[in-house]
């Protein structure tokens, strides 16, 4: 209800919907209004409006999530073709990589938790929260103004693995893969010595176990370049600029991010490749991606060598760090 209303006022509008008919839902008017507010406009959200809605039963009694509040008024900007201006530099936001978020930073909507700076988009939205973030968008004057050094940075690798990111830890057809590569499965191994009884019975084993490494990281690179796939200069544009918002997200740096979200994006190309190149047999009997991608990565496991640095990854320490 907010969110349209704020997207018909900025727009021109009265801010009034229609009454509710019987049956439907108190807030079904205004959700069809801001609904064909952003399909004109072609704005989309993250999660979706349709997610939302699925959900919307589920919170119209209580409290939503703070990330739905952002990205509905971030809709409800983006429909009515307002757009505030940016007062403060990109700053990195440990838990959060979704552009609406990055936006009110920028713009001095939102300043964060904590020291670090996080969103916690996934905690419930207080009642005083949305007045805040309300009151800032209508009013420039209320309007928050920091940089970089007000927070602390979170690191991934120094703070919580307490490894050197450039660290090499193994080797796949003589390429060397280090620290800063390997930070998210490092601390997958941690969870499980953190809870074994809620997974891998062996987490110095899933440590050492590069296969969905190999798998789903490197084969769609390896494989991308057996077939001739390549990203075009707009694809590799916004990659960097994604990952440029991206810094500092989970504690990981925009090369990180650059690096991961580019393998993402060609094994997205894969898909479409093979479907091309097998057409009605594609994602039936033996013709699908996952099966191109372990035959690829079992071929490249054949070819890992692991380094000694492995033994300097202390999987109890990093789980009590997480606890």
């Amino acid at each position: 209800m907010i969110a349209a209303r704020l997207q018909d006022l900025l727009s021109g509008g009265t801010g009034v919907f229609r009454e509710p008919a019987a049956g439907e839902a108190w807030y079904e008017p205004a959700l069809e209004h801001y609904e064909k507010a952003i399909e004109t406009a072609n704005v989309t959200l993250v999660p979706t409006l349709s997610e939302t809605k699925e959900m919307l039963s589920y919170t119209d009694c209580g409290s939503a999530p703070r990330r739905w509040f952002v990205q509905l008024l971030y809709g409800a900007l983006e429909a009515s073709g307002t757009e505030l201006p940016a007062i403060n530099e990109p700053v990195k936001i440990p838990d959060s990589d979704e552009h609406a978020v990055h936006v009110f930073y920028r713009t001095g909507i939102l300043n964060g938790t904590d020291r670090c700076g996080r969103f916690r988009g996934t905690s419930d939205l207080t009642r005083g929260q949305a007045a805040a973030i309300l009151a800032r968008i209508i009013d420039p004057n209320q309007r928050l103004s920091f940089s970089q050094k007000d927070f602390e940075e979170y690191d991934l690798c120094r703070d919580i693995l307490q490894l050197d990111p450039e660290m090499v830890l193994f080797t796949v057809e003589g390429k060397e893969y280090t620290v800063l590569q390997y930070a998210e499965d490092i601390l997958s191994a941690a969870y499980t010595a953190n809870h074994p009884m809620h997974g891998e019975p062996d987490p110095e084993g899933t440590l050492r176990d590069i296969r969905t490494f190999c798998y789903f990281t490197i084969a769609p690179v390896t494989l991308a370049e057996s077939a001739g796939i390549a990203l075009t200069e707009t694809e590799e544009a916004n990659l960097l600029s994604t990952a440029r918002e991206k810094d500092g997200y989970r504690g990981l740096s925009s090369d990180y991010w650059l690096w991961k979200d580019r393998a993402g994006l060609l094994k997205n190309k894969l898909e479409k490749y093979y479907a091309g190149q097998y057409g009605s047999v594609w994602n039936t009997g033996e013709f699908y991606l996952n099966r191109f991608l372990f035959d690829e990565g079992d071929r490249l496991l054949k070819t890992a060598v692991l380094s000694s640095n492995m033994d300097k990854v202390d999987l109890n320490g990093i789980a009590q760090r997480i606890s």
